[in-house]
């Protein structure tokens, strides 16, 4: 994280995705989390390393962070 964005990578050693499933219509999984991260104004990228596995690489502005977090209430 910097003063701009948050940047998480989440990746896994599984069998990994088939680069045409990355933006298949079928892969529910992907399109909801895709939409999520736009929804905040972020990026994600989807990668199958020659390692094997699966990286996720999600970008989000900061200020669209936050301001979805909102702030809590006074007890």
């Amino acid at each position: 994280m910097d003063d701009e964005t948050l940047l998480m990578r989440i990746a896994d050693d599984g069998i990994g995705i088939p680069v045409g499933q990355f933006m298949a219509i079928a892969s529910h999984g992907l399109a909801s989390m895709r939409h999520r991260v736009r929804a905040l104004g972020g990026r994600l990228d989807v990668r199958s390393p020659t390692s094997g596995g699966t990286l996720l690489l999600v970008q989000i502005p900061i200020a669209n962070a936050i301001a979805q977090v909102g702030e809590p209430e006074p007890t």
